[in-house]
């Protein structure tokens, strides 16, 4: 299930990965059950668990990041021109085609 992540202090480190002072979300099956109960135990963190809805957004990461970022990732997925798609919500939107195809 996804987890949405806050640290108190930015660029605290636990399991390896470094986790910033925004809350951050990361999809399903990023941690074991494992890593966030290590996670939750640690008093530097905020852990939460967000209910996984398949009607919503599937990639909670994406809403939020900066163009630069979205851009990334929609060049990495093989999206062509990114940058000339009008705005975030057409990056986001082929993102999930090409990750989610109908």
């Amino acid at each position: 299930m996804p987890v949405k992540i806050t640290s108190k202090f930015n660029g605290y480190r636990l399991g390896g990965r470094l986790h910033p002072s925004e809350a951050t979300t990361h999809p399903d099956g990023t941690f074991t059950d494992a890593e966030i109960s290590a996670m939750k135990a640690d008093s530097i963190l905020t852990v939460e668990t967000i209910s996984a809805n398949p009607s919503k957004a599937r990639r909670p990461d994406l809403l939020g990041m900066k163009r630069p970022e979205l851009n990334a990732i929609a060049t990495s997925l093989g999206i062509e021109n990114p940058a000339n798609l009008g705005t975030n919500a057409e990056v986001v939107k082929a993102v999930l085609a090409v990750e989610f195809p109908e």
